[in-house]
């Protein structure tokens, strides 16, 4: 059976479970558009070959590729991942959406149920989602239930493990993301700067790369660094009690599972696509999306826990963040393919 799947900006945490299923079926193709990150080694990891496209329709013969029995299409936007699609439905075979959008109730998606149920309903075999929301969003557009597989997402736990119990840690607030207006930088910055006012003792220390990067300022308890690796990251995080994603809208943010499998707290926005995953009352404190003034009661409210309070928060983290790692999406992956056998 030809099996190939497609991702779009092939990031490094799926280049480990890919390995995994490589090494049982050697003859997967991978076919990706470079991500804009300097990201390394993926073809490294994986051992084997990666078919580099950009987003153009395209033909299996264009690769250099036999058409597929089974393909794992990436979204349904990019003309080049749905092209080959089509050839793939075309000739009989099976194929799989990935689709990492979160229900979220609004306009857009109503009209896109609608859309969905004309062009696609009928057309993907599985969709397979990160999440719950992403399971709920499925389901309003009319897929099955039994066509519908969580766990698209994971992190790679030998890199992302615990560190020491949060209690025990610096008092450090962690941003890791692109620094952009949706992400909530600017109420990041804000609300720890009138933070500091009474808690000079805290730092924040904010990781990425983007166009607001000119409004963090110079501050001995501000710390920017621009793109690290996923191994400093994890470093980051298991020394930072709390990670920080003010974010304004997010689908399901991965660093939060690599933060929860650290150990660390979360303080995010009540528009996170996981928070059914991996957050809770015990390891969370929520503010609300775009206010300034909810995301600084949220550091006072960090800043004032308990030490006991702190590594029940530590324990939880650990606990959600167990079900997305490496093996569990393996596991996934080969019961999608053993429904599209059946």
């Amino acid at each position: 059976m030809k099996i190939a799947i497609s991702w779009n900006e092939l990031p490094k945490y799926v280049a480990y479970p890919l390995k995994i299923i490589i090494k049982k079926n050697p003859k997967i193709k991978i076919i990706s558009i470079r991500s804009k990150l300097p990201i390394k080694n993926l073809e490294k990891i994986i051992n084997k070959k990666i078919y580099w496209i950009k987003n153009h329709k395209l033909k299996w013969r264009d690769l250099g590729l036999k058409i597929p029995d089974i393909y794992f299409q990436a979204g349904w936007y990019k003309k080049s991942f749905s092209s080959l699609g089509k050839e793939v439905k075309n000739n009989g075979g099976k194929v799989v959406l990935l689709s990492d959008n979160s229900f979220k109730n609004n306009l857009r998606q109503k009209i896109g149920s609608i859309i969905y149920k004309i062009k696609y309903l009928n057309f993907f075999d599985a969709v397979w989602v990160p999440g719950r929301l992403g399971v709920r969003l499925m389901k309003f557009f009319g897929v099955p239930n039994q066509e519908i597989f969580q766990g698209l997402y994971c992190s790679n736990q030998h890199i992302f493990k615990k560190g020491k119990t949060i209690s025990k840690r610096q008092k450090n607030f962690l941003f890791v993301g692109n620094l952009v207006k949706k992400k909530g930088v600017a109420e990041l910055v804000s609300s720890f700067k009138f933070f500091l006012n009474s808690n000079s003792d805290w730092k924040l220390i904010i990781v990425g790369n983007g166009p607001l990067k000119k409004i963090i300022p110079k501050h001995k308890n501000i710390k920017y660094l621009s793109f690290k690796t996923p191994e400093e990251i994890a470093k980051l995080m298991q020394r930072s009690r709390f990670l920080v994603l003010p974010t304004h809208i997010d689908q399901w943010p991965l660093v939060i599972n690599e933060a929860t499998l650290c150990g660390c707290g979360l303080i995010i926005s009540d528009v996170v696509g996981n928070i059914p995953e991996f957050s809770n009352s015990k390891n969370t404190i929520l503010c609300k999306a775009s206010s300034k003034e909810s995301l600084l009661a949220s550091f006072k409210k960090a800043s004032a826990l308990s030490e006991k309070k702190l590594d029940i928060m530590y324990n939880e983290s650990l606990r959600l963040s167990s079900k997305y790692v490496i093996n569990n999406w393996v596991k996934n992956y080969y019961n999608i393919i053993k429904f599209l056998k059946d």
